[in-house]
């Protein structure tokens, strides 16, 4: 059978969880250990040691690209300082995953004059009010926290992305987004159709609607021509429900490369998947090494994880 991809011999990019622990506690949040306060994981940190087999295994397998999320990277200073050194020092390009509820000035002057960060951070901003977002994060005053952390980045002249993450929660806000957006400069705004988290997987407050999805894409088609920043989203656009693609052709260019070009990291514990929101661990970068988890998730690639393509070889 035909290849369903470029079948790469190593991931290109990769996500680090680089720590367990998270000031918020989001409702569609995929870390099932987000409120187990009995979970040791929560509480470990990264060695030197680890850190120092991570990079290796990055720049052995040529991977050019880690995104740092967590948990809440900005929760854990010490190891993101750390792992920024770390990669800085071997031509590694960052990016970071982070609410951005924890910044402040001390830490955004640090990394723009001792790191020259000048990548975007993505946020993630679970709702465009105070109302929906503290709802959603189960934490008061999150929304505060984050729009001030947007601003403090501004001032330091970090680029900024918003990740909104929809379910019919907060569905009916996103005609919100344009004052937002006339408040709060930005260099990218994605929206993310909310995946349904391993433990509450037949909630069907995480299953849109076709006109639901449309709306999503007419928000973010209004964003770009409007305020002319990058618009897109995690989790890929159906193009059988767009159907009218030239219309949307600024967001249908993503496409998922978990497994075929990308895969996620645990830090912690060192495991390694082809998605943050799949169970299955294919190994482990401590022990095993990120080129033979890999090699584990070669369905990805050949597609046999796609209904439809698998072959007898597959059983």
């Amino acid at each position: 059978m035909q290849g369903f991809a470029v079948k790469l011999t190593t991931p290109t990019s990769v996500d680090i969880a680089i720590t367990k622990k998270c000031n918020h506690r989001c409702i569609h949040c995929y870390n099932v250990w987000r409120n187990d306060d009995a979970n040791q994981d929560v509480l470990k940190v990264l060695t030197n040691e680890q850190i120092d087999i991570i990079t290796n295994e990055l720049v052995k397998n040529n991977v050019w690209r880690a995104t740092l999320t967590g948990g809440e990277p900005l929760s854990e200073l010490s190891v993101l300082y750390k792992l920024i050194r770390a990669f800085g020092s071997k031509g590694i390009s960052l990016g970071m995953n982070t609410n951005l509820s924890l910044m402040t000035d001390d830490i955004a002057r640090t990394l723009t004059e001792e790191y020259h960060w000048d990548n975007i951070l993505l946020t993630s901003l679970p709702g465009l009010t105070a109302e929906i977002c503290d709802k959603v994060t189960q934490i008061s005053g999150s929304y505060e926290r984050i729009v001030r952390g947007i601003d403090i980045c501004k001032k330091y002249g970090i680029p900024v992305g918003i990740n909104i993450v929809i379910s019919k929660e907060n569905m009916y806000q996103l005609e919100n987004l344009y004052e937002f957006l006339e408040k709060h400069s930005v260099s990218y705004v994605s929206i993310t159709r909310a995946i349904a988290p391993l433990y509450d997987r037949d909630n069907p407050a995480f299953f849109l609607s076709e006109n639901e999805i449309i709306h999503i894409a007419d928000i973010l088609e209004t964003v770009h021509r409007r305020f002319g920043v990058s618009v897109g989203s995690v989790t890929p656009f159906p193009l059988c429900i767009l159907k009218d693609i030239s219309k949307y052709q600024d967001i249908v260019s993503a496409s998922c490369a978990a497994g075929i070009s990308r895969c996620s990291i645990d830090a912690v514990t060192g495991d390694i998947s082809a998605c943050t929101h799949e169970e299955r661990v294919y190994g482990n970068i401590y022990s095993t090494g990120l080129k033979n988890a890999w090699d584990n998730m070669y369905e990805w690639r050949e597609g046999l994880l796609v209904k439809g393509l698998r072959t007898k070889s597959w059983t």
